[in-house]
């Protein structure tokens, strides 16, 4: 690697949004397909911000999927690819991934669960951020 890449890390990566911050109430969220082709590894992060509406317990669950097309066809990876369930306000994680194997979509789900409380909701957002490129993007 020359020392002007190590410099710039940016040069060799791409960061997608999985999905855009967005206030759920329990649901399951499909993130957007993102295009991986032409690299090898992933960060996959999820957050989320202080839950309201009182719930005594909530549960933010990601998983990775993929597909052969943009925008249909997603499938959970095999074996499973899950991030840390948050289980508390204000809390995040991420997961490093190996994409070998996988098709050429890729997409974050996260499926927000709550107990108790009344209408409760929480902010949920992730990002793919995609590395070990074929190529330097563009």
């Amino acid at each position: 690697m020359s020392y002007s890449l190590q410099r710039n890390v940016g040069a060799s990566l791409k960061t997608g949004k999985a999905f855009k911050p967005v206030a759920s109430a329990a649901a399951t969220i499909n993130g957007d397909g993102i295009d991986r082709l032409g690299f090898s590894s992933a960060v996959l992060h999820h957050q989320c911000g202080d839950a309201t509406g009182s719930p005594s317990a909530q549960s933010v669950a990601t998983r990775l999927q993929h597909s052969d097309a943009q925008g249909s066809g997603f499938a959970d990876v095999s074996p499973a690819v899950t991030l840390t369930a948050l289980t508390a306000n204000n809390t995040d994680a991420e997961r490093d991934v190996d994409l070998t194997g996988l098709k050429r979509y890729i997409r974050l789900v996260s499926v927000v669960t709550f107990t108790g409380g009344s209408s409760p909701a929480i902010p949920v957002a992730a990002t793919i951020t995609l590395g070990g490129p074929e190529a330097l993007p563009q």
